[in-house]
């Protein structure tokens, strides 16, 4: 029996990434990262600066 909403498609293909994306892996659940590792991924490090949003008006 599957779950309610689980469709049985891995993480990586809900999110259609492909080898030589970016990605930043903080905070990723261990399985989730186990799931995306093979695809080739570019791992990004800690962002050097905070964004800041602002509006112009």
């Amino acid at each position: 029996m599957v779950a309610a909403g689980y469709s049985g498609s891995s993480p990586a293909k809900k999110l259609s990434l492909k080898p030589g994306m970016r990605a930043r892996y903080d905070g990723m659940p261990t399985s989730v990262r186990a799931d995306i590792e093979p695809i080739g991924l570019i791992e990004l490090g800690q962002p050097e600066a905070t964004l800041t949003a602002c509006s112009s008006s």
